[in-house]
């Protein structure tokens, strides 16, 4: 039950964070529990939000003297205790004259209860720190001890700052890296201990998020791959997640598989990067919640919308509008919920390289050469006890085999994920088998579409391949004409089984669209300049590149339907109509878009993130507009986002929309007869998407042989 807004201490909070809806000076704390408190930020203090740390928001005000510098107030107060504490004045002199504002993030080095705690506000433009300790009457400005040139130079900003142990840890980015600071904490002074780390992070996607966390008195480091809009985060969707933990003593970091006893919560605005980490205590450990409502299971590398406080019921687009961030209530009864001490054995599982694997590569061949001599009557009793991913082993091992084990005749395709590692998933049961891409040695690989039984395979950012899962055949293509840490789009003219199949890619290159095309037959790459698309074109990373009627097509995020054209040998063109798709949608609300071509007719799907509403709408003949379908005939369509397509159907199957996700062991779909999801397989209805589970690079993959 909400309480008026007002400053009734609150009762001792569970060790567990609270969301906080912010909405200039009013602010509502929603609990894990349901619980709801309404504040309002007492109009004595600073109205703005530096940073929350130990339950305190730090409150500042800046204000500008004479033009000439800033002077900054801050104070500090506890939302949940009403607590407050003033804090004296400073202003710092900016060393350029054209600017006018210094910029400055600050922390708590404990909570303000302890006699050691220390105020640190970490200034960009001179730059240095400037702290005081809680009843100093001002505050002590230490110049950064560090080669600023060298690592400051230009534009920087002290992203994540943590403190651990009596150490300050930040880190800096640029376009190509994330490096890592590390400062003692003395009484009068911070000490520099680490200058420049890299962190590590992942190349495959062109938007990086990392957030450095403390958990019980060690530093992790998460990572996030963004893909969307670069800039707007809240236009982004999380398509990598990894986790390191900081090994100080021998300056490295060591990637982490499982954390059982502890859950992460990453907040997604940049303004409040403070991440926090609890014990799980209530809730399921191994979990990384992000965005507010999603979750990332680190033993099964699943996404769920599923968190401690999805039940609470506020529009995505309000997140955004308003800002939201996390608060970890600083209370000594934690200690009451915790009553055993987890050790870092318990806690952590490093990445262990397996120096047997060449070995056991050996035996499998050996095995595979003993199968390949056996009778056939014997070959094919033992492929009929073969589950999918092994049936379909057996069939690439060699001609006997393929003649021993006839195609599968399945009811529903597979899905395929693959990100360095491939794994088949059966969709009547949601069992994950793993998959070897031929040519073993290749490293840094992830699936970027689908298409009539052929993946198109990346390869760090800019070798790229084609294989078909089914056959284990690979096509290997020209390097591409430039790095590309991302495809954003792709498509094919035809089944790459001809040598006049047109591939035709959508690539973001800093910032920049490049369509880059293709023919089998060809030996190199053509790329353009999609100048026609303008700069407020944004083109959906949801969906892929339809061919239909001679053409490409695909969809912005704002579901204008755009076009690539190919115009005789070795050119193109693009553009992007006017019309879009007869709905709209909150600006910073996520849902989901494809096109696909069915039954000889184009078509969009439209599938709210959280399960809302299903909308499936025909491109009319004229191509000026869209009608609303609302029976698809005798045809199942399957979507994801790295493949749309149809197949024709059964009657028990028609009208049906498989999604890549599943619910328990069961993979979902939307009837568009019952206008509700349901669980293949069984008598199970969903009212939403909510506790269902996705793959990264996850997608259907049509069975071809």
């Amino acid at each position: 039950m909400a309480e008026e807004a007002g400053h009734r201490a609150l009762s001792t909070p569970p060790p567990c964070p609270w969301l906080v809806v912010s909405e200039d000076e009013n602010l509502t704390f929603h609990s894990p529990t349901g619980e709801q408190l309404q504040r309002v930020i007492p109009p004595e203090l600073p109205q703005e939000i530096e940073r929350c740390c130990h339950g305190w928001l730090i409150l500042i005000h800046k204000g500008v003297e004479h033009n000439k510098h800033d002077e900054h107030w801050f104070s500090l107060w506890n939302p949940f205790t009403d607590d407050r504490i003033h804090l004296p004045a400073f202003s710092i002199e900016p060393q350029q004259e054209e600017s006018s504002s210094c910029h400055c993030c600050c922390i708590l080095s404990s909570p303000p209860g302890n006699d050691d705690c220390m105020v640190i506000v970490i200034e960009t433009e001179t730059p240095c720190f400037v702290f005081c300790r809680i009843g100093d009457k001002q505050w002590t400005m230490q110049p950064m001890p560090i080669d600023s040139e060298k690592y400051f130079s230009g534009s920087w900003f002290p992203f994540s700052p943590v403190i651990c142990n009596g150490r300050l840890y930040f880190h800096t980015m640029n376009y190509h890296s994330r490096e890592l600071f590390v400062f003692d904490i003395k009484s009068d002074h911070l000490e520099l201990s680490i200058a420049g780390m890299e962190i590590p992070w992942g190349e495959r996607a062109s938007v990086k998020k990392i957030d450095l966390v403390e958990s019980f008195g060690e530093i992790y480091a998460i990572n996030q791959g963004r893909k969307g809009v670069y800039g707007c985060i809240d236009l982004q969707r999380v398509i990598s997640l990894e986790l390191y933990k900081l090994d100080l003593p021998r300056r490295e970091w060591i990637k982490v598989e499982s954390f059982k006893d502890s859950v992460f919560f990453v907040n997604v605005s940049l303004l409040y990067d403070n991440s926090l980490s609890c014990p799980a205590v209530g809730l399921e450990g191994n979990h990384v919640f992000y965005d507010t409502i999603y979750s990332f299971n680190m033993e099964d590398k699943t996404v769920s919308i599923s968190s401690p406080h999805s039940k609470i019921k506020i529009q995505r687009s309000e997140y955004v509008h308003t800002r939201s961030f996390y608060i970890m209530p600083d209370t000594d009864s934690m200690s009451n919920y915790v009553e055993r001490q987890i050790s870092e054995s318990r806690t952590i599982k490093p990445e262990i390289l397996r120096h047997t694997g060449s070995h056991k590569e050996e035996v499998a061949e050996a095995e595979f050469a003993y199968f390949g001599k056996l009778p056939s009557d014997v070959q094919s009793m033992i492929a009929k006890c073969l589950g999918l991913h092994d049936y379909m082993s057996f069939r690439v091992a060699n001609k006997m085999c393929r003649l021993a084990a006839p195609p599968i005749r399945s009811s529903l395709p597979p899905l395929v994920t693959c990100d360095n590692l491939c794994n088949f998933i059966d969709p009547t049961c949601c069992k994950k088998y793993p998959i070897i891409i031929p040519n073993n040695e290749m490293k840094d690989v992830i699936m970027c579409y689908s298409s009539d039984g052929w993946c198109v395979m990346l390869q760090g950012e800019d070798s790229i391949f084609l294989w078909n899962p089914f056959t284990n055949k690979t096509i290997m293509l020209p390097k591409l004409p430039h790095k590309c840490r991302e495809i954003t789009a792709c498509g094919f003219s035809t089944s790459p089984n001809s040598s006049d199949c047109v591939i035709v890619l959508l690539c973001y290159v800093e910032l920049i669209i490049y369509i880059d095309f293709i023919c089998l037959k060809d030996k190199q790459w053509k790329s353009i300049y999609a100048s026609s698309f303008g700069r407020d074109t944004k083109i959906s990373y949801d969906n892929n590149l339809s061919f239909y009627d001679g053409n490409f097509y695909f969809l912005t995020q704002h579901g204008k339907l755009g076009a690539v054209y190919l115009i005789g040998e070795g050119s193109a063109s693009a553009n992007v109509r006017e019309f879009k798709l007869p709905f709209s949608w909150p600006r910073f609300h996520h849902i989901f878009l494809c096109l696909l071509e069915c039954d000889g007719k184009l078509l969009s799907v439209s599938v709210d993130s959280f399960g809302k509403w299903v909308r499936v709408f025909r491109l009319r003949a004229s191509k000026n507009g869209w009608k609303e379908v609302r029976d698809l005939g005798n045809h199942t369509l399957y979507i994801s986002r790295l493949s749309s397509f149809s197949k024709p159907a059964t009657l028990r199957m028609k009208n049906r929309i498989y999604l890549p996700r599943y619910y328990g062991k069961s993979v979902v779909y939307y009837s568009l007869d019952s206008r509700k999801f349901h669980c293949h397989g069984s008598e199970d209805i969903l009212e939403d998407l909510d506790a269902t589970k996705e793959q990264f690079f996850c997608g259907w993959v049509e069975t071809k042989y």
